[in-house]
């Protein structure tokens, strides 16, 4: 089948769990801390703020909050006093956890993608199940939709859409092993785009991916040498967008 044409992806919901550094400033010309964040991930991410306890008045809710996070500082939140103790600074405990993603950009789900291999290649393009729930009985994320892409050994992947990329896992290949259906140890550079979408290539030769972590890239620009021939499947790129969207699950009352 020869690809010519570009082709809109469905999406993945899918959350990835971070840390991000957190603290409190006191600011005695407001009366009000600050809770700052600093974000040393080159991507945005979405900071979910929950309270223990709180004496106090946050602007952004008084039990759980969410904020989205550029790289480097800047305010999560403001605290106040209650109202007629304003001599009295507030007190109050939280925990915070951080997501890949946006909440302040909707993700364009209609995005036309760029085919990922070269021009002009014939190649075949089937959908990839969700591995956690064959392998782990994980529900799959909601609208859960993955693609693989039928390569060679040793071509040239390119991006599929512009952005900054996230992250790069390499030398994880298991070269020795052969006719896997499944495994954990591949080579994956993640791409965020600006509406908060990632998306996922995997399968890399060891040591041939390109770009550094924080790079901007361009779609069409190349990215890496695909491997995967010990896979039953044989050689193949596995590509998935995901993005971040709030639905917790609860277990006996409690978020899980």
């Amino acid at each position: 089948m020869k690809i010519t044409y570009i082709l809109c992806f469905c999406f993945i919901v899918q959350q990835l769990t971070g840390q991000i550094t957190t603290s409190s400033e006191w600011d005695s010309d407001k009366g009000e801390y600050r809770i700052i964040a600093e974000n040393d991930y080159p991507g945005y991410r979405v900071v979910k703020v929950t309270f223990d306890y709180l004496s106090g008045v946050c602007k952004d809710g008084n039990k759980s909050f969410l904020k989205t996070v550029r790289p480097g500082k800047s305010t999560l939140t403001t605290i106040k006093s209650i109202g007629g103790l304003s001599n009295q600074r507030p007190d109050f405990r939280y925990k915070s956890v951080s997501y890949s993603g946006r909440t302040d950009k909707k993700p364009k789900l209609e995005y036309p993608y760029l085919i990922p291999v070269s021009h002009g290649k014939k190649t075949e393009v089937q959908q990839q199940g969700y591995f956690g729930e064959q392998y782990g009985n994980f529900d799959p994320p909601k609208n859960f939709y993955s693609l693989v892409f039928k390569t060679n050994p040793g071509d040239t992947i390119y991006a599929s859409r512009g952005g900054t990329v996230i992250a790069v896992e390499d030398n994880k290949a298991l070269e020795s092993e052969r006719n896997m259906s499944f495994t954990r140890n591949v080579n994956t550079i993640s791409i965020q785009h600006k509406d908060g979408t990632t998306a996922d290539y995997r399968n890399f030769q060891n040591g041939r991916t390109f770009p550094q972590i924080g790079q901007v890239v361009n779609a069409g620009d190349p990215i890496g040498i695909i491997g995967g021939e010990n896979f039953e499947y044989g050689s193949h790129l596995s590509f998935s967008v995901f993005y971040y969207e709030n639905h917790p699950k609860t277990k006996e009352g409690k978020e899980t």
